[in-house]
């Protein structure tokens, strides 16, 4: 019974260590970072020194997405896209081409985060008279959360997803998210049905780590507990 109670206490103590752990911020900021490259993947380290992202990408056609013939463009207002369709204009005059858009093809970034995080926040830079985003989680999908804005031209937008109550989104945790030029027009989509485009600034994301000092700590407290069990046993 003395050993069933020590173990209870140990168990206790871990569960409260692990009460205890407070929600872990990183911010991207895709404008001024450093990142490297591998191929067609940039990854960037967030501001808390630990979480990583690496960016791609890509374009939807009809229905099928693609990373080919896609190019990530990395500018001071943050990241956009060109593919092939939009004439490889990959260079910041006005044209648009450059941007997250949705005039040929539906152009993504794909986030994937080394570990599953929720969006709290996203900068966008405006770069059409129209900026609605679609956010999207988890395997491919046309999207899960349309979000529209009134931003004008050069404007940059601050999406706050944990002050607004209709965006349920930020209760989701994943570890891969994609940012798309809005995907659909009418009911549930765009309300405006015109051409978007703009540039990914920053996103900032929590994550709620378990510290290794709190297993480490658990585990000799229950290394203890295993000890004195051993030593009853041999003094009996």
């Amino acid at each position: 019974m003395k050993l069933l109670n020590n173990f209870v206490v140990a168990g206790g103590l871990l569960l409260a260590l692990g009460g205890s752990v407070t929600a872990q911020a990183a911010t991207f900021n895709f404008a001024t970072d450093t990142y490297t490259k591998t191929g067609t993947v940039y990854k960037w380290t967030g501001d808390d020194g630990i979480t990583t992202v690496e960016t791609t990408a890509w374009t939807v056609h009809g229905t099928t997405p693609t990373d080919k013939n896609v190019t990530l463009g990395i500018y001071d207002t943050g990241l956009g896209v060109t593919n092939n369709k939009d004439g490889w204009r990959n260079d910041d005059s006005a044209d648009h081409w450059h941007t997250i858009d949705n005039s040929n093809g539906i152009d993504y970034i794909k986030l994937d985060f080394s570990e599953a995080v929720k969006i709290e926040q996203i900068v966008l830079t405006i770069w059409r008279t129209d900026g609605d985003m679609t956010l999207g989680y988890g395997g491919y999908s046309a999207g899960n959360l349309h979000i529209d804005t009134d931003k004008g031209y050069l404007q940059e937008w601050t999406i706050d997803l944990t002050s607004d109550e209709d965006k349920t989104i930020d209760e989701i945790l994943d570890s891969q998210w994609r940012i798309f030029a809005q995907t659909s027009c009418g009911t549930g989509g765009d309300p405006d049905c015109t051409n978007d485009g703009f540039k990914l600034k920053s996103v900032t994301v929590s994550a709620v780590p378990i510290p290794a000092a709190a297993w480490l700590f658990g585990s000799a407290l229950l290394g203890v507990v295993g000890i004195g069990y051993r030593r009853r046993e041999i003094e009996v």
